[in-house]
């Protein structure tokens, strides 16, 4: 397990989608989804509300509004420095983001084999090759 059970919940609260949000926690943690769900329910998660849909799809035609110029575009003023108070959020350390790749990647793998394995079927030996380097 990658994450704390306080991160877990945090995560879950903090999701729009709180149904989709167990599947990625399970996969970030490398366990099935009854485990989050099971973390969830003893810090007083209620998941019944994480299956139901709170409002129907609005299907009226969205009105587009011309977009604010960007950097590098003709009209476009940088803000002052008063002005700015905290950067935007950024992009994850490329380091965490390749182990997280590289679990999964492993995890599929795996998976993978296991199904070739059940059907009696040769494993290529890529996939055994690539697992050896990951691991």
């Amino acid at each position: 397990m990658t994450m704390t059970e306080s991160e877990i919940v945090r995560s879950y609260r903090n999701a729009k989608h709180k149904s989709t949000q167990i599947g990625i926690l399970a996969d970030l943690n490398c366990v099935k989804t009854d485990e989050i769900k099971s973390i969830l329910r003893n810090n007083g998660i209620d998941l019944r509300s994480a299956n139901s849909r709170k409002h129907k799809a609005d299907n009226t035609p969205m009105e587009i509004e011309a977009a604010d110029p960007v950097p590098g575009e003709v009209g476009y003023k940088a803000p002052e420095a008063s002005q700015m108070k905290e950067p935007p959020l950024g992009l994850e350390p490329r380091l965490i983001a390749e182990m997280v790749f590289n679990e999964s990647r492993i995890r599929n793998i795996v998976e993978a084999m296991g199904r070739y394995y059940e059907a009696n079927m040769a494993i290529p030996d890529e996939w055994r090759e690539e697992l050896k380097e990951r691991l």
